[in-house]
């Protein structure tokens, strides 16, 4: 791999990282305009021919593996880093939010918390404060200079007491603002020999705590739930004790509850990581099983000669490029095998129809050449078709629904009606379906966010999918899937020959007659590789027998291109 190619890696890596990032948050907006900058400039979006792509980066099975693989990896990484996970609702939150637990005697336990308010001031806030359970005591509330404290039973049965400070002048500006509170609760524990534990109700806060920190002495404290508490949500608190310290209600065996989330949310990063880590697995498992292909010891790598004798557009289809259409190249080799064989007469600029009678081209090439009669029709001529005369008439003509008809027509010769099954797509869609289960559980995530400490892990997920996907998309073509064992073998062996395409000393080696470069141009457009062929022809100047220099032209994307042009034209009035 050169270093161009390499080049041009990292820049779709980039690119689908930057996509992907999109989904989870709007830090990913310079690479937005970053994509589109390059899209317009230099992709040039009407002309871009994924497939061309592929073979240009001159990527192996493996290496397009690797990058499927490690795409998700990178965006994971990338999104962590910048910390897009801070997308907390709202502009009023509780960051810190500081639980000390510590034993007063007797049963009781001593609650001292320290919040941490950042108000924006776009909200009209006079107060601060919390929800608090009715059965805590001696409350205790410490006030930022110039506000006043309050606490009042709220509810009908008084179940929940808010506590707080009040601004008394009016609203209150934007910062921070710092509430402590202090009070004692006498909860039930629950004892076996060893240690007692109790449940305490915290009660609920109005705004988001986006980090909980609880602290004890001589006592082991959690929350019931993740150290991010979700606004206007019932949140508990375990407390742990020796039990020669507390007495309580004498069991056989205390429980200790373990959650799932809390686990978790101690080792975000590392979880989300390792829930990738499982999904890229995955894929790699799904190659192995159904996406390495079977390799023949007997073939070289190196293979100087035209496998099998095969119709060009085949070896497209069933060998490069996209398994189910031809593209540019496909319809090129089918003319140029045409002239070679006598039904067609390639002079410059202009294709003559020979007196061989195209009965016995089968269903496609049958296609091509009557497409090509069609269009030597629209000329006015039924043996000779001017290129350049039928370029004009495009360029001159107000007909848009003539230009839409013969669009159409070319179009069609990108679609083969029967495409022979050679190649098993199961191992693409598992991996496709292992990448949105991925984005699935960051949906899951993301929509409890009550479970997870950050909303990123839950983005950073749907991304790292999205970025599977997209590099499914990007990179393969044959690594995910498998060749049926009735064509592994060629496919093989036509790997070989195209790698001595990408040789101009082999080819010049091999290739050493006009018919031979012929043939051998032929099935290079038919597997994307002429511009090897063409050079030593050139050198070599050697003259083709049925193949000018520039049989180029014959792409039916060239005259597609004109002919949207002058659609656009005609419909914007520039005519």
């Amino acid at each position: 791999m050169n270093a161009r190619n390499a080049l041009a890696i990292l820049m779709l890596v980039f690119l689908i990282v930057a996509v992907s990032s999109l989904v989870a948050t709007i830090f990913a907006l310079p690479f937005l305009i970053f994509l589109v900058i390059f899209v317009l400039a230099f992709a040039r979006p009407s002309k871009y021919d994924l497939n061309r792509l592929r073979a240009g980066l001159g990527l192996n099975e493996n290496q397009a593996v690797a990058l499927i693989v490690v795409i998700p990896v990178i965006t994971y990484l990338v999104l962590s880093s910048l910390g897009i996970a801070l997308m907390l609702p709202g502009e009023r939150i509780i960051n810190p939010y500081v639980i000390y637990v510590s034993y007063a005697g007797n049963n009781t336990l001593t609650i001292e918390e320290t919040l941490e308010y950042r108000l924006s001031g776009e909200e009209l806030a006079t107060e601060i404060g919390r929800y608090l359970d009715s059965s805590v005591q001696d409350l205790k509330i410490t006030c930022p200079i110039g506000m006043n404290p309050f606490h009042y039973s709220f509810w009908k049965d008084g179940e929940r007491i808010k506590a707080g400070c009040r601004n008394l002048e009016g609203h209150m500006g934007p910062g921070q603002y710092e509430l402590r509170i202090k009070y004692r609760v006498t909860p039930e524990f629950v004892c076996d020999d060893e240690k007692c534990l109790t449940e305490l109700d915290m009660g609920y806060l109005e705004l988001d705590a986006a980090n909980v920190q609880v602290h004890s002495n001589r006592l082991e404290s959690w929350l019931a739930q993740p150290p991010y508490i979700k606004a206007e949500r019932d949140f508990k608190l375990y407390v742990l004790a020796p039990s020669y310290l507390v007495s309580g209600l004498k069991v056989e065996r205390v429980v200790v509850p373990k959650n799932l989330a809390n686990l978790i949310e101690n080792h975000i990063f590392l979880t989300g990581l390792g829930i990738v880590g499982a999904s890229v697995l995955m894929v790699l498992v799904i190659y192995l099983l159904l996406g390495k292909e079977i390799s023949f010891r007997d073939i070289p790598r190196f293979l100087p000669r035209i496998p099998k004798k095969r119709k060009p557009y085949e070896v497209n289809l069933l060998f490069y490029g996209d398994p189910d259409k031809v593209e540019d190249g496909a319809i090129i080799a089918t003319i140029l095998d045409l002239a070679r064989r006598g039904y067609l007469k390639l002079e410059e600029e202009r294709i003559v129809f020979t007196n061989k009678s195209p009965n016995k081209l089968d269903e496609y090439e049958g296609k091509v050449y009557w497409t090509l009669r069609k269009l030597a029709e629209e000329t006015g001529s039924r043996k000779v078709l001017n290129m350049e005369k039928f370029r004009r008439k495009i360029q001159k003509t107000g007909d848009i629904t003539w230009l839409t008809f013969i669009k159409d027509i070319l179009e069609e010769l990108y679609i083969v009606e029967r495409i022979p099954r050679a190649y098993d797509k199961t191992g693409r869609y598992l991996a496709i379906a292992v990448f949105v289960f991925l984005g699935a559980i960051g949906v899951w995530f993301g929509t409890n966010v009550e479970y997870i400490n950050h909303l990123w892990l839950g983005y950073t997920l749907i991304a790292s999918g999205v970025a599977g996907i997209l590099a499914i998309l990007t990179f393969d073509v044959y690594a995910l899937g498998r060749y049926l064992p009735e064509y592994a073998r060629e496919r093989c062996e036509w790997s070989s020959f195209r790698r001595v395409l990408n040789e101009y000393a082999l080819i010049r080696e091999h290739a050493r007659t006009p018919e031979e470069l012929e043939e051998w141009l032929i099935y290079a457009n038919a597997l994307g590789m002429p511009s090897n062929v063409e050079k030593v022809v050139e050198d070599s100047k050697a003259k083709l027998p049925n193949i000018t220099p520039d049989y180029q032209l014959l792409a039916p994307s060239f005259l597609i291109e004109i002919i949207k042009a002058r659609i656009e034209e005609l419909k914007s009035g520039r005519h």
